[in-house]
């Protein structure tokens, strides 16, 4: 789904004007570029998956507020992937126990689950959200902050994830 497909305002969605014939059975991203709950506009958020649902679509959905996704679970199935981004030293990100209450319900009802760590500016950062996820996470993808020049290559290598863990490092 492009950006170009929504209109936004004050950060969010605000209203759809997507043509969802367009995306029939595809695979659609869902994530904190437009963020989803950017408003806590839950009916629009439940109307455009719905929408592309019925056009045989399957959905991979990205936010920053745990809080928000599992409340709408229920509208996803075992097409699809649901997953918080996380960025180190942000405010917006959502509390690691809201992440580990959401995957935890996802898992339950077989969801396959993913979190975006990025930018990531330490492996100790990263390790932990790992750490402190991997029961409940399919797998993760890890990201630098391509506006800061430090040495990401030594971040990576001192990435360390539990054996059971699938990392991408980007």
């Amino acid at each position: 789904m492009r950006c170009a497909n929504l209109t936004v305002r004050g950060g969010g969605i605000t209203e759809l004007n997507i043509n969802f014939a367009d995306y029939k059975n595809q695979k659609v991203l869902f994530c904190y570029s437009t963020e989803p709950y950017a408003l806590d506009d839950f009916d629009l958020v439940k109307q455009a998956v719905l929408k592309l649902k019925a056009n045989g679509c399957s959905i991979v959905f990205l936010t920053r507020k745990a809080n928000c996704l599992i409340k709408q679970l229920d509208l996803f199935d075992k097409k699809d992937i649901v997953g918080v981004s996380v960025s180190e030293n942000s405010s917006k990100n959502s509390g690691v126990a809201d992440i580990i209450k959401l995957f935890k319900k996802a898992k339950a009802t077989g969801l396959t689950t993913w979190i975006s760590l990025e930018p990531v500016l330490s492996a100790d950062f990263a390790n932990k959200v790992i750490n402190d996820t991997h029961e409940f996470v399919d797998y993760y993808r890890v990201g630098k902050d391509d506006l800061l020049n430090y040495d990401f290559e030594k971040v990576k290598k001192d990435i360390i994830p539990p054996q059971d863990s699938e990392v991408f490092i980007k």
